[in-house]
């Protein structure tokens, strides 16, 4: 599937706020690295309930969904608009939302996402250039922007502690005003998966 080619992806405009930002949940494709430790089905159920989550979280908003892989079953979009991902890096496929006219991308596996703080990141752009929602691993769950800065997503060490630290470097390095958010956690690994399954968040499916 291109970006153009299927009548009900999503038409680009400023009103489309609220990226979120996931690989379509299929067994294989979701949690690969947790599905080693805890098996792929256990990691499916995670990535689904996460996933089911967030989107209400963005329900509220004018949002589209930008997903990596196929969409045969739609009914997980729970009628929201969606996009194919670019090819390329994160920050690559990240980027193009906000060339896209999206305000704020969300990722799709924190347990306590919440509309309220989706929210405060929009609110936040209106006296900063750049709102970060940074995880415990060093990493973060959501970033906003009032226009593309594509230096925030270039030379970045992906998928590491080190993300936020040099998101933070290149910022100072361009005099770009950012606002953090509360600290939160996301589920990648076997201990988060526990913390998840142990807490009081979404229910999670018994392990």
């Amino acid at each position: 599937m291109t970006r153009t080619d299927a009548a009900d992806l999503a038409t680009h405009s400023p009103e489309s706020l609220v990226a979120l930002f996931t690989k379509s949940p299929t067994v294989s494709n979701v949690k690969t690295r947790l599905a080693v430790a805890i098996g792929k089905s256990r990691a499916h159920a995670c990535y689904r309930t996460l996933l089911n989550h967030t989107i209400q979280c963005v329900l509220p908003f004018n949002s589209v969904v930008y997903v990596d892989g196929e969409v045969d079953d739609r009914s997980w979009l729970q009628g929201l608009p969606y996009q194919p991902q670019v090819n390329g890096d994160l920050g690559t496929r990240m980027l193009a939302c906000f060339e896209d006219g999206v305000k704020v991308v969300v990722g799709a596996d924190c347990p306590i996402m919440s509309v309220s703080y989706i929210q405060t990141a929009l609110e936040a752009l209106s006296q900063n250039d750049v709102v970060l929602g940074p995880t415990e691993d060093g990493g973060y769950v959501l970033i906003g922007m009032n226009r593309p800065i594509p230096e925030l997503f270039q030379n970045i060490a992906w998928s590491t502690e080190k993300v936020l630290n040099e998101t933070m470097k290149k910022a100072r390095s361009l005099d770009v005003r950012v606002h953090l958010l509360d600290r939160v956690w996301d589920v990648d690994t076997v201990e988060e998966y526990r913390r998840w399954l142990s807490s009081d968040n979404l229910n999670p499916p018994n392990p």
